[in-house]
Order: structure tokens, then sequence, then C-alpha cells
């Protein structure tokens, strides 16, 4: 079994979640992201509207974390097997998952769901800089 860095991992996670941070911030597509969202049912919203949002902020952010190391350490063991030297290669690697693998089941997701195509354009762009991103992260620290 091919056993990523963990240093490296740990990094490509902090970098996965500083661009969803920018990604997301109010003045990028964050504002724009919760507007195209599906709207919380009124009856639930009625009862305490802060504590749904926190609640969905919280769940994203529990399986933002998960998906990050557990993508992290995927792409690690995969740059240690393909064994290259090249942070293009690596950087292509990074983007090849995102293309290949991470886009379709968002729009797989977002057509089971009904989200508007705004919303998978906005989460399809994020999860593609952060795929990218991540495989720099282990591309420098490897």
């Amino acid at each position: 079994m091919v056993e990523p860095d963990l240093l490296a991992v740990l990094a490509a996670t902090l970098v996965s979640f500083v661009i969803g941070a920018l990604w997301f911030a109010p003045n990028a597509f964050g504002q724009r992201w919760l507007e195209s969202r599906p709207a919380i049912p009124q009856a639930t919203e009625a009862a305490d509207p802060s504590r749904n949002r926190r609640a969905e902020v919280g769940r994203l952010l529990i399986c933002t974390l998960a998906f990050c190391l557990l993508q992290s350490a995927a792409l690690g063991a995969l740059v240690r097997l393909v064994q290259t030297e090249s942070r293009f290669t690596v950087l292509g690697l990074g983007l090849l998952t995102g293309i290949g693998l991470i886009v379709p089941s968002a729009g797989l997701i977002g057509q089971a769901t009904r989200q508007r195509a705004e919303t998978f354009w906005i989460e399809s762009g994020y999860h593609l800089a952060r795929t990218t991103a991540c495989a720099g992260t282990l591309a420098l620290c490897s």
C-alpha cells in the first residue's frame, strides 16, 4: 500500500480550507452561493432561523474537513504511486481528478437535488481550484 506523507496531507488540507474561505467569502461567491441554494422550509426557519443556519454551516465544515483529508491522502498516495519529480505532472493529476471525478459528481448531486445551474458552477469552480491547489501543495511538500 502506498502511504502519502502525513505532513503534506495536513498542509494540503489546510490549503483546501483557505481556498474555501476565499472562494465562499461574501465578496467572492459566498453571497451568490447562499442565494442560489434551496430555501430552508419556513416552518423550520420560524422556530429559530439562526440555529438552522449555524447547524448547516457546522455540517458543511465537518464534511469539508473529512473530504479534504480523504482527498489529500488519496492525491498524496497517487503522487507517490506515480513517482514523478515534475510538479506540473502533479498539478495535472489534481486538475484531472477535479475534472474527472469531482465536477461530474457535483453535477449528479445537483441534478438529484434540483439545484440551480449557478450553484453547480460556483461549487465546481471551487472544487477544481481546491483540487489543483491541494495537488500543488502536495507537490511542494513532497
